[in-house]
């Protein structure tokens, strides 16, 4: 049963700190340090409610290694006290205008999975692709990939490049460069992935690939 006294997510707005929450984490992903490859400078959640709305929660460096044992993909949280801040930089992963940030009095205990039936998935009809397409959404589609390379940082280390090119609905092309751990995560998906083109398209492929 989902605790009394709830707020929806949103209505979330930087008017207090006290909010209380209880979401389901559809992704979490890792924003890399650039000094450090193997460290993570900052930890994202993509958190949704019971009504379907989602919100970005960052976790900056120093608590990435408490939260990382706690938060998993797909469980459900009842989480309080949150910085809230306009989204304005960054990767634009939820429709929401406001983001989370985690601080120390920032509370979060996992829940049961019968609190309210969660799913990270929002299937769309390729009509509504379509439809899409006309306004201001990103859609890219992979037309080709280069062999990946191995590689040494400046730091001396040894890492993978991988090169994917891209496509966007008007046919202009691009070129993505893919560095350690996100070439084997890209490879993997795209590997499972059976239709050609493939199209990119809201939680198809982890944000921090991009």
């Amino acid at each position: 049963m989902e605790p009394k006294g709830v707020d929806r997510v949103a209505d979330i707005k930087p008017t207090k700190l006290e909010w209380n929450l209880v979401v389901g984490v559809a992704r979490i992903y890792r924003i890399p340090c650039q000094w450090i490859s193997k460290d993570a400078y900052s930890m994202e959640l993509v958190l949704q409610d019971k009504h379907g709305d989602r919100i970005l929660c960052s976790i900056p460096y120093e608590s990435v290694s408490i939260y990382e044992c706690l938060m998993k993909e797909n469980r459900i949280y009842s989480m309080s006290n949150f910085i809230v801040k306009v989204h304005r930089s960054g990767l634009k992963v939820t429709s929401h205008k406001y983001k989370l940030g985690v601080f120390l009095k920032t509370n979060a205990r996992i829940l049961s999975d019968d609190v309210f039936p969660f799913s990270p998935f929002r299937f769309t009809p390729f009509r509504e692709i379509a439809e899409m397409c006309a306004s201001n959404n990103i859609f890219l589609i992979v037309v080709g990939k280069e062999s990946p390379e191995n590689i040494v940082t400046k730091t001396g280390q040894s890492s993978k490049r991988l090169r994917l090119y891209l496509e966007d609905v008007e046919k202009n092309k691009m070129k993505c460069t893919l560095f350690g751990d996100f070439v084997g995560e890209a490879l993997s998906f795209l590997e499972k992935t059976d239709v050609q083109p493939l199209v990119l398209v809201g939680q198809l492929f982890k944000p921090h690939v991009w």
